[in-house]
This record gives structure tokens, C-alpha cells and sequence, in this order.
């Protein structure tokens, strides 16, 4: 079991990476040096999602874990990326949201070693999936 306080660490060239993903634009966010940022999101819940934004660094909202007319609501919006709850991970793509992202497992353990995102390989949400973290 996670704790309920999840902590993020964010390098530049992933970041940008991820962020030009989830937005509608198709321009590629570039930068010359990786940026650290480390992000605590609170509060996690066993019964709620928490919606977040790599673009603004903080939770852009919450909804109730099953709920439908939330769910849909959510999946219309481009203005998160991940969402969490309890052990499970959304992506704002595929059945989940309208976004372009996804997520990709990093096989090296040295992840400050990676230069540049895949460019291909994402898993993109679906309903036979569930992702844990």
C-alpha cells in the first residue's frame, strides 16, 4: 500500500516531452539542460481521483472514484495528465481522456541517465487495463 502523499520528480527533456503529449498543440517543447522539480501530492484517496497538471505543477481538481458523469466530464478536458487513486494511475489518453499521453515503463534504474523520451511504446489508457503505480 502507498502512502497517501506521492512524491514526483520531474526532469526537463521528459517533462517537455510529456507536456507537449497532453496538449493539443503538436509543437515539441524542447530544453537545453534538465530541470528538476519535485512535486508532493497529498492526500491521495482510496476513493477519489486527483487530477494533475505537469504544465502548472499542481492538482487541477478531484472526482469521486466509479462516478460516470464525472468520469466523462474529466475525459473531455486537456488540461491534466495523470490522474490518481489509491494504487491506480490514469493517463489523459485512450478511454480516459481526449490528451495524447501515456506512460512507458523506464527499464534502466538509473533514470537521471536518460537524455530523451522514447518516441514510441506508450501505453495508452484502456478499459481492459488498469495501471498501477
Amino acid at each position: 500500500m502507498f502512502s497517501n502523499n506521492l512524491r514526483l520528480s520531474l526532469f526537463g527533456l521528459l517533462l517537455s516531452t510529456i507536456l507537449s503529449s497532453c496538449n493539443q498543440k503538436e509543437e515539441i517543447i524542447s530544453s537545453e539542460s534538465p530541470i528538476e522539480k519535485t512535486v508532493i501530492l497529498e492526500n491521495i484517496s482510496d476513493s477519489t481521483w486527483t487530477y494533475f497538471s505537469f504544465v502548472t505543477g499542481s492538482i487541477i481538481g478531484r472526482s469521486k472514484l466509479g462516478d460516470a458523469t464525472e468520469d466523462s466530464l474529466w475525459y473531455n478536458r486537456t488540461d491534466w495528465d495523470i490522474a490518481l487513486c489509491s494504487d491506480m494511475l490514469r493517463t489523459n489518453s485512450g478511454t480516459s481522456g481526449v490528451g495524447k499521453g501515456g506512460i512507458q515503463t523506464v527499464v534502466t534504474r538509473n533514470f537521471e541517465a536518460i537524455t530523451t523520451a522514447p518516441e514510441e511504446g506508450y501505453l495508452i489508457d484502456n478499459n481492459d487495463v488498469i495501471l498501477k503505480r
